[in-house]
């Protein structure tokens, strides 16, 4: 009976990138790759998928992203119309619009982002709903009529004005991801509701009552707020160059390594302005780039309220 000889050792396993321990091929290579390239390592062999695969590998390349401008342009064409979410990389100074993903459906609109996460409100055969995709790994689902249907935490009165998405979070202690909806309340007071729901779960938004006056201090109570930034835009001088404006909001976002960009909106462009109000790149958009208070730190981190939601999908529709 043959039988293989017996080694010392077995032999170890080659490095992933010859010549590189695997400690720096790893840590200090794969973790920075941008979502895109790094999906495309993943397909060199089972070692390099596997490595990249693990949660701590994710959460740490999740942590690597840069917070990126977000736009989204949007082309219509009969009942459906196309949505391509915008990202604006400005590390090497002028911004450059990059197409994250794309999206073929009726009416929809980003609402808010979090964590490489993006909530949109769509109009459907029910009403107004929410659902909420992953641009990077290309998850996508609806989440439940919370006001109206089966999750409806209180009766809403004929004619009350609907809660809205105003906010996304990581609610650290338990892992969920909460979403803020307000009802602005016709009282005379101004008071409002604030309503949280975890995502993924079968339990009905749970909601506070706050005062009119004491709105803000339920984000902001233990924030601390400092003038940093003015920054005059030459209307009269960009109106030369670039024609007729047409006033709109003016974008302020905060980089990852803390440089300002400022992005605005001025007819069929976006300027993006330096904090001297300087002209640094000009986008024209044809009035379909628009413009959003939010940043998109792209993730390939798996999260398991996404098989739980209705109609949901990976790499398929509303994904073109």
């Amino acid at each position: 009976m043959n039988s293989r000889p017996a080694t010392m050792a077995e032999a170890a396993p080659p490095p992933l990138l010859g010549g590189l321990p695997d400690e720096i091929a790893i840590w200090e290579i794969l973790v920075r790759l941008p979502p895109k390239d790094l999906l495309r390592c993943r397909a060199v062999c089972r070692a390099w998928r596997c490595t990249t695969s693990t949660r701590d590998f994710l959460l740490a390349h999740h942590a690597r992203q840069p917070s990126l401008p977000l736009s989204y342009v949007k082309n219509y064409g009969g009942d459906l119309f196309t949505l391509d979410i915008i990202s604006f990389d400005h590390q090497g100074g002028a911004a450059t619009p990059q197409t994250v993903a794309r999206l073929r459906r009726h009416i929809l609109i980003p609402r808010v982002s979090c964590d490489g996460l993006i909530v949109f409100w769509i109009e459907c055969k029910a009403g107004q709903q929410l659902f909420i995709c992953n641009p990077a790994t290309r998850q996508y689902g609806c989440l439940p009529m919370l006001f109206g249907g089966p999750l409806s935490a209180v009766g809403m009165p004929f004619g009350a004005p609907r809660p809205v998405a105003v906010g996304m979070y990581s609610h650290s202690p338990t892992g969920e991801y909460r979403l803020v909806l307000l009802q602005k309340a016709e009282a005379p007071d101004g008071s409002s509701l604030v309503y949280t729901y975890a995502l993924g779960s079968s339990q009905p938004p749970w909601h506070l009552h706050i005062e009119g006056p004491n709105l803000n201090e339920l984000d902001y109570e233990h924030e601390v707020w400092a003038f940093k930034y003015r920054v005059e835009i030459p209307y009269a001088e960009l109106t030369l160059q670039f024609g007729l404006f047409y006033p709109r909001d003016c974008v302020v976002f905060t980089s990852w390594v803390g440089d300002v960009v400022v992005l605005v909106p001025f007819g069929r462009w976006l300027l993006q302005l330096d904090v001297g109000g300087k002209l640094v790149a000009s986008f024209e958009d044809s009035g379909g780039l628009i413009g959003q208070p939010y940043q998109l730190k792209q993730t390939l981190v798996q999260h398991t309220f996404f098989p739980t939601l209705e109609g949901y999908v990976v790499n398929g529709s509303p994904f073109i």
